[in-house]
């Protein structure tokens, strides 16, 4: 229910994008749709990366990082 955008902008200290690493730039996955998600959800897709040296605590700083904003942006 969030537009990823939005997500984005509320965790600029997390490295996410929209889409895949290999979208070159286009607005969304082929992959949701590939199986079977609506435009809407494959618009909204985020990728999280981490680099070979990301810890545990890496990850689940992240993870909590990104909950916490979802719950904040749905109010």
């Amino acid at each position: 229910g969030i537009d990823a955008p939005t997500l984005l902008q509320s965790i600029p200290h997390i490295c996410m994008s929209r889409g895949s690493a290999c979208s070159g730039g286009e607005k969304y996955s082929h992959v949701p749709i590939a199986i079977g998600h609506p435009i809407e959800v494959a618009a909204n897709v985020v990728r999280i990366s981490f680099g070979f040296a990301a810890s545990v605590e890496d990850c689940r700083y992240a993870a909590e990082e990104t909950a916490r904003a979802v719950a904040l942006l749905r109010g």
